[in-house]
This record gives C-alpha cells, sequence and structure tokens, in this order.
C-alpha cells in the first residue's frame, strides 16, 4: 500500500486533574506542536491531524470556555503549519463517545465531555470558535472594480471560489478553485 500522508492522533484523553501536567508542556505547547510536525514534514507526505478531541470534562460554562481556548489556539497552530492539509474532530457531539451508553457521561470517552456540541445538541462555544475561523477568518472575499488590462490578483486561502464577471452588461459566474501549488503560490486563469 503507498503511504500518501501522514496521521496524528490528537486526542487529549487524560483526567482533569492530570491535565496540567500531561498536556500544557507538550501537547498544548505551539513549539513542542511545531516541532513535531517539522520532524513529520521532513517525510515530504501532507500531515492531517486526526481523531481530534479535547476536553471540557463538564457542562459547566468556565470548563467549556477552557475547551474552546484551547481548541481554536490548537486549531490555530495546526492550520498555520504548510504540511498540514486536514483537521479532523472526533467526538461531535457530548453523550455518543465510544464506550459508553448514549447520555452517561461517567463511561468511556463520554468522561471528556470533549465534544463541540452538547448532548441536548445545542453548540458549544468550541463549536462557534472554530465556524468563526473557517467562516469569517480563514475566508477570502475580493471586488475588483474593473481591471484595465483585464488582469485581477489577490491573495487568498486555499479553496473554492465564484468569479462573477461583468463586462458590457452581461455577467457570468466562473466557479474557480485555488489549490496548493509549488512555493505556495497559485495562478489561476479564467477565460
Amino acid at each position: 500500500a503507498r503511504i500518501d500522508a501522514i496521521g496524528i492522533q490528537a486526542h487529549s484523553f487524560t483526567r482533569s486533574y492530570k491535565e496540567m501536567e500531561e498536556m500544557f508542556d507538550v501537547r498544548y505547547n505551539p513549539i513542542e506542536l511545531y516541532r513535531v510536525m517539522d520532524t513529520y514534514a521532513r517525510l515530504n507526505l501532507p500531515l492531517q491531524i486526526t481523531e481530534v478531541t479535547i476536553p471540557a470534562f463538564s457542562s459547566l460554562p468556565e470548563d467549556e470556555e477552557i475547551q474552546a481556548d484551547i481548541l481554536e489556539n490548537l486549531y490555530r497552530v495546526w492550520f498555520s503549519h504548510p504540511s498540514v492539509e486536514q483537521i479532523i474532530y472526533w467526538n461531535l457531539v457530548d453523550g455518543y463517545a465510544h464506550r459508553a451508553e448514549p447520555g452517561d457521561m461517567t463511561a468511556g470517552e463520554n468522561y471528556y465531555y470533549g465534544g463541540l456540541i452538547r448532548f441536548d445538541m445545542t453548540p458549544k462555544p468550541a463549536y462557534y470558535r472554530i465556524k468563526n475561523l473557517f467562516e469569517k477568518e480563514w475566508h477570502t472575499e475580493g471586488e475588483a472594480p474593473h481591471a484595465y488590462d483585464g488582469n485581477y490578483q489577490f491573495k487568498g486561502f486555499f479553496g473554492d471560489y465564484e468569479a462573477e464577471i461583468t463586462r458590457d452588461g452581461k455577467t457570468v459566474t466562473v466557479p474557480f478553485k485555488l489549490e496548493k501549488a509549488l512555493g505556495g503560490m497559485c495562478i489561476k486563469e479564467i477565460r
């Protein structure tokens, strides 16, 4: 089997009373995270941060805010590394995790309250933080009233776009994609 990516599993399963000593110096430390990602990046394969679970340990508002802070910081670090191509959150909804009956928050992975959504399906602060990163902060929109030479340049995040072009009273919408290319630059010609 061909290896085409490297997965870095990112469950932070530790008991609440051990979180500081076991997680903050290594797992949540940006310098250490970059050291690990740089080491794997030497293999010239994309990195995938998989099975992310960051615990809240309870449904108390302050615990959910701490979870959101940690998760937002981790996403920023992972997203900033040039070799990371995807981040996959694992336990999306509290109370439905591995090795536990639905809703039993004392058993299995439910103990960690690691979801982005509560058992009653209401979003937690971490959900909104990630949503904001992807929909607002890591989102590109641009407008060029007119380009005299027919060219328009912009810097944008990789992803799917639509160019709406109006000329002589006629408007067309052209979908295009910015993909990672050699040197991190992407040049698209739309006709």
